[in-house]
């Protein structure tokens, strides 16, 4: 097991060899969101399939595989597989819930996690060591649980897990690495357990 030193350098290697590509990914995302926000469609919501599918294949193959963790590389590789899957199936249809509380509270949550970054930052972070969508898990995996809570209850129910037990990883990575800002994950895990259990008898 890494100590919290090496976990952190390693972080800090990764966003120098893929820079600018977590830039790139971050504004890639921001625009299909506000695309599946303003205008729900087809297209909307095979873009947003296509961007998870790009951004779990690349964490699966790329941070994952590269790095050794063989777990991750099935974890990711298998979500990845999922969307790709639905793109063909068009099971997944992402709009905004009609639900006023539920609106708010998911418009609310994504602004929070496209403040990962400046989350790290807060916390004392510089800029090598935050974690952006499309390129890191956590961050990407909140953003697709929020997108699944859209899709209700029309969703892959082993797609739903999978994002929910990588949701359960942010606890002993806050406690043993100190990512606090994985506390995010958590409270999106949370979130689409609850969406999760409420629509159970509905979720096909």
């Amino acid at each position: 097991m890494l100590t919290k030193q090496e976990w952190w350098g390693n972080m800090t290697e990764y966003n120098s060899i893929i820079w600018p590509g977590q830039y790139i990914m971050l504004v890639i995302a921001a625009i299909i969101v506000l695309f599946v926000l303003i205008k729900p469609s087809k297209i909307s919501s095979i873009l947003m399939k296509l961007y998870m599918v790009i951004s779990f294949g690349w964490i699966g193959i790329g941070l994952s595989g590269i790095g050794g963790n063989y777990a991750g590389t099935i974890l990711f590789s298998t979500i990845a597989l999922f969307f790709s899957i639905d793109i063909y199936k068009q099971r997944l249809q992402f709009v905004l819930p009609k639900n006023n509380s539920q609106r708010i509270l998911s418009l609310t949550l994504l602004l929070v996690i496209f403040s990962y970054p400046l989350l790290g930052l807060a916390l004392g972070h510089n800029s090598s060591e935050i974690f952006m969508i499309g390129t890191y898990p956590c961050p990407t995996t909140s953003l697709a649980l929020v997108m699944m809570t859209f899709a209700l209850p029309q969703i892959n129910k082993i797609l739903y897990v999978l994002l929910l037990f990588w949701a359960i990883m942010s606890i002993p990575a806050i406690l043993v690495y100190s990512i606090f800002e994985d506390t995010i994950l958590l409270i999106n895990g949370i979130f689409g357990l609850v969406m999760f259990v409420r629509n159970w008898k509905s979720t096909k």
